[in-house]
Protein backbone atom coordinates (compact mmCIF):
# COMPACT_ATOMS: atom_id res chain seq x y z
CA UNK A 1 0.00 0.00 0.00
CA UNK A 2 1.56 3.35 -1.04
CA UNK A 3 2.36 5.57 1.95
CA UNK A 4 0.49 8.53 0.43
CA UNK A 5 -2.93 6.85 0.40
CA UNK A 6 -4.15 7.85 3.91
CA UNK A 7 -3.19 11.50 3.41
CA UNK A 8 -4.76 11.45 -0.07
CA UNK A 9 -8.04 10.26 1.44
CA UNK A 10 -7.84 13.03 4.03
CA UNK A 11 -7.18 15.59 1.30
CA UNK A 12 -10.17 14.26 -0.63
CA UNK A 13 -12.31 14.86 2.46
CA UNK A 14 -11.26 18.50 2.53
CA UNK A 15 -11.74 18.92 -1.23
CA UNK A 16 -15.32 17.63 -1.01
CA UNK A 17 -16.41 20.33 1.46
CA UNK A 18 -16.87 23.08 -1.18
CA UNK A 19 -18.93 20.64 -3.26
CA UNK A 20 -21.13 19.90 -0.26
CA UNK A 21 -21.59 23.63 0.33
CA UNK A 22 -22.53 24.19 -3.31
CA UNK A 23 -25.18 21.47 -3.24
CA UNK A 24 -26.59 22.67 0.09
CA UNK A 25 -26.73 26.23 -1.25
CA UNK A 26 -28.42 25.03 -4.44
CA UNK A 27 -31.00 23.18 -2.33
CA UNK A 28 -31.65 26.30 -0.25
CA UNK A 29 -32.04 28.44 -3.38
CA UNK A 30 -34.37 25.91 -5.00
CA UNK A 31 -36.63 25.83 -1.94
CA UNK A 32 -36.63 29.63 -1.83
CA UNK A 33 -37.99 29.72 -5.39
CA UNK A 34 -40.68 27.12 -4.71
CA UNK A 35 -38.94 23.89 -5.71
CA UNK A 36 -38.30 21.07 -3.24
CA UNK A 37 -34.57 20.90 -4.00
CA UNK A 38 -34.58 17.12 -3.64
CA UNK A 39 -31.83 16.39 -6.16
CA UNK A 40 -29.45 18.89 -4.57
CA UNK A 41 -30.29 17.63 -1.10
CA UNK A 42 -29.46 14.06 -2.05
CA UNK A 43 -26.25 15.07 -3.76
CA UNK A 44 -25.26 16.89 -0.57
CA UNK A 45 -26.12 13.73 1.36
CA UNK A 46 -24.05 11.56 -0.99
CA UNK A 47 -21.06 13.89 -0.63
CA UNK A 48 -21.44 13.89 3.15
CA UNK A 49 -21.55 10.09 3.14
CA UNK A 50 -18.35 9.93 1.09
CA UNK A 51 -16.71 12.35 3.54
CA UNK A 52 -17.66 10.07 6.43
CA UNK A 53 -16.53 6.90 4.67
CA UNK A 54 -13.18 8.44 3.68
CA UNK A 55 -12.64 9.39 7.33
CA UNK A 56 -13.12 5.78 8.39
CA UNK A 57 -11.09 4.41 5.48
CA UNK A 58 -8.01 6.58 5.92
CA UNK A 59 -7.73 5.59 9.57
CA UNK A 60 -8.18 1.91 8.72
CA UNK A 61 -5.54 2.02 5.97
CA UNK A 62 -3.07 3.86 8.18
CA UNK A 63 -3.43 1.31 11.00
CA UNK A 64 -3.72 -1.80 8.83
CA UNK A 65 -0.59 -1.10 6.77
CA UNK A 66 1.48 0.72 9.39
CA UNK A 67 1.27 4.07 7.61
CA UNK A 68 0.34 6.22 10.61
CA UNK A 69 2.37 9.41 10.99
CA UNK A 70 2.28 12.66 12.94
CA UNK A 71 1.50 14.57 9.75
CA UNK A 72 -1.32 12.17 8.92
CA UNK A 73 -2.78 12.44 12.42
CA UNK A 74 -2.64 16.25 12.23
CA UNK A 75 -4.25 16.36 8.77
CA UNK A 76 -6.96 13.92 9.85
CA UNK A 77 -7.85 15.97 12.94
CA UNK A 78 -7.77 19.21 10.91
CA UNK A 79 -10.02 17.73 8.21
CA UNK A 80 -12.52 16.50 10.80
CA UNK A 81 -12.65 19.86 12.53
CA UNK A 82 -12.91 21.77 9.25
CA UNK A 83 -15.81 19.59 8.10
CA UNK A 84 -17.65 20.14 11.40
CA UNK A 85 -17.15 23.91 11.34
CA UNK A 86 -18.08 24.34 7.65
CA UNK A 87 -21.34 22.41 8.01
CA UNK A 88 -22.27 23.98 11.34
CA UNK A 89 -21.66 27.44 9.89
CA UNK A 90 -24.00 26.63 7.01
CA UNK A 91 -26.76 25.16 9.15
CA UNK A 92 -26.50 28.00 11.68
CA UNK A 93 -26.32 31.02 9.36
CA UNK A 94 -27.21 30.00 5.77
CA UNK A 95 -29.82 27.24 6.08
CA UNK A 96 -32.74 29.22 4.64
CA UNK A 97 -35.98 27.26 4.44
CA UNK A 98 -34.38 24.05 3.18
CA UNK A 99 -32.77 22.83 6.41
CA UNK A 100 -33.56 22.86 10.10
CA UNK A 101 -31.39 25.54 11.72
CA UNK A 102 -28.71 24.68 14.25
CA UNK A 103 -29.17 26.90 17.34
CA UNK A 104 -26.57 29.63 17.67
CA UNK A 105 -25.93 28.50 21.24
CA UNK A 106 -24.96 25.03 20.03
CA UNK A 107 -22.60 26.47 17.42
CA UNK A 108 -21.04 28.69 20.09
CA UNK A 109 -20.60 25.67 22.39
CA UNK A 110 -18.69 23.73 19.72
CA UNK A 111 -16.43 26.69 18.91
CA UNK A 112 -15.86 27.48 22.59
CA UNK A 113 -14.80 23.88 23.22
CA UNK A 114 -12.23 24.10 20.43
CA UNK A 115 -10.94 27.49 21.64
CA UNK A 116 -10.54 26.19 25.20
CA UNK A 117 -8.72 23.07 24.02
CA UNK A 118 -6.42 25.00 21.67
CA UNK A 119 -5.61 27.55 24.38
CA UNK A 120 -5.01 24.80 26.92
CA UNK A 121 -2.68 22.88 24.62
CA UNK A 122 -0.71 26.05 23.89
CA UNK A 123 -0.45 26.94 27.58
CA UNK A 124 0.66 23.46 28.63
CA UNK A 125 3.17 23.15 25.78
CA UNK A 126 4.63 26.57 26.63
CA UNK A 127 5.05 25.64 30.29
CA UNK A 128 6.04 21.97 30.03
CA UNK A 129 7.53 21.68 26.56
CA UNK A 130 5.21 18.79 25.74
CA UNK A 131 1.53 17.86 25.92
CA UNK A 132 -0.04 14.48 26.56
CA UNK A 133 -3.43 14.29 24.87
CA UNK A 134 -5.59 11.44 26.14
CA UNK A 135 -8.47 10.66 23.78
CA UNK A 136 -11.42 9.68 25.96
CA UNK A 137 -14.57 7.89 24.88
CA UNK A 138 -16.81 10.95 25.25
CA UNK A 139 -14.79 12.94 22.73
CA UNK A 140 -15.03 10.19 20.13
CA UNK A 141 -18.72 9.55 20.76
CA UNK A 142 -19.56 13.27 20.56
CA UNK A 143 -17.82 13.49 17.16
CA UNK A 144 -19.72 10.44 15.91
CA UNK A 145 -23.08 11.77 17.10
CA UNK A 146 -22.31 15.21 15.65
CA UNK A 147 -21.71 13.61 12.26
CA UNK A 148 -25.01 11.74 12.62
CA UNK A 149 -26.71 15.05 13.44
CA UNK A 150 -25.26 16.68 10.32
CA UNK A 151 -26.44 13.75 8.21
CA UNK A 152 -29.90 13.96 9.77
CA UNK A 153 -30.22 17.68 9.05
CA UNK A 154 -28.99 17.24 5.49
CA UNK A 155 -31.46 14.40 4.93
CA UNK A 156 -34.30 16.53 6.38
CA UNK A 157 -35.11 14.14 9.21
CA UNK A 158 -37.83 15.26 11.59
CA UNK A 159 -36.81 17.16 14.70
CA UNK A 160 -38.02 14.25 16.80
CA UNK A 161 -34.81 12.56 15.60
CA UNK A 162 -32.39 15.47 15.35
CA UNK A 163 -33.24 17.28 18.60
CA UNK A 164 -32.23 14.36 20.86
CA UNK A 165 -28.99 14.04 18.90
CA UNK A 166 -28.31 17.74 19.35
CA UNK A 167 -28.87 17.58 23.11
CA UNK A 168 -26.74 14.44 23.41
CA UNK A 169 -23.87 16.06 21.51
CA UNK A 170 -24.12 19.21 23.64
CA UNK A 171 -23.98 17.16 26.85
CA UNK A 172 -20.99 15.13 25.66
CA UNK A 173 -19.17 18.25 24.47
CA UNK A 174 -19.64 19.77 27.90
CA UNK A 175 -18.38 16.59 29.56
CA UNK A 176 -15.36 16.27 27.27
CA UNK A 177 -14.45 19.94 27.70
CA UNK A 178 -14.43 19.63 31.49
CA UNK A 179 -12.45 16.39 31.30
CA UNK A 180 -9.79 17.80 28.95
CA UNK A 181 -9.58 21.03 30.96
CA UNK A 182 -9.01 19.07 34.18
CA UNK A 183 -6.32 16.94 32.52
CA UNK A 184 -4.67 20.04 31.06
CA UNK A 185 -4.69 21.77 34.44
CA UNK A 186 -3.05 18.72 36.03
CA UNK A 187 -0.30 18.75 33.41
CA UNK A 188 0.20 22.51 33.72
CA UNK A 189 0.56 22.30 37.50
CA UNK A 190 3.16 19.55 37.23
CA UNK A 191 5.66 22.06 35.81
CA UNK A 192 8.25 21.68 33.04
CA UNK A 193 8.77 18.20 31.64
CA UNK A 194 12.46 17.18 32.06
CA UNK A 195 12.10 14.72 29.17
CA UNK A 196 10.69 17.30 26.72
CA UNK A 197 12.68 17.73 23.51
CA UNK A 198 13.04 20.85 21.42
CA UNK A 199 12.21 20.41 17.74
Amino acid sequence: MPSWVPNALTTLRIALLPLWWMQASACTEAVYYGDDGTSHRWWALVILTVIGLSDVLDGFVARRFGLASKLGAFLDAAADKLAQVVMLVYFTFYHGLAFEPVPLEFFALVILRDVIMAGGILAVRTRRGTVQVHHAWHGKVSSLLLFALLVGITAELERAWTDPLLWAVAALIGLSTLSYARDGWRQWRSGPDPDAQDY
